[in-house]
């Protein structure tokens, strides 16, 4: 066995320590809501669920009750207080750069019953 073989062997079991050591990682989730201004969210509000190195893992809000052909989840409580329309999220979770999205957005807020869901999503 060659000098290079031992190098590559020993790189790829340390990716998978740092892969292993990630997945029981415990998750800070952060439930705070904000613009999405990448190409995909078009300006929509979202739920930045955790961090995860320079990317927010995510989980669109909508009005609308279906989304590129799938069900989206009701909210309980719309997190707009200006907005009388029943919001509902998006139910599948998006890994997006920070620099894509706007500062925390002022006055809205989940609901209780919206932040256990979302923390279920989280779970799958």
């Amino acid at each position: 066995m060659s000098k290079f073989d031992k190098k590559k062997r020993g790189a790829y079991r340390q990716k998978i320590k740092g892969l292993d050591r990630t997945q029981t990682m415990k998750i800070k989730f952060r439930g705070e809501i904000r613009y999405n201004n990448s190409a995909e969210g078009r300006g929509h509000p979202c739920v930045v669920c955790y961090q995860s190195g320079k990317q927010f893992v995510v989980i669109g809000i909508t009005h609308k009750h279906k989304t590129r052909g799938k069900d989206n989840i009701p909210m309980h409580k719309n997190p707009d207080p200006t907005d009388k329309e029943p919001a509902y999220m998006r139910p599948v979770l998006m890994r997006e750069s920070r620099d894509k999205f706007s500062n925390i957005i002022p006055g809205w807020r989940l609901g209780h019953e919206d932040e256990i869901t979302i923390r279920d999503l989280i779970g799958k």
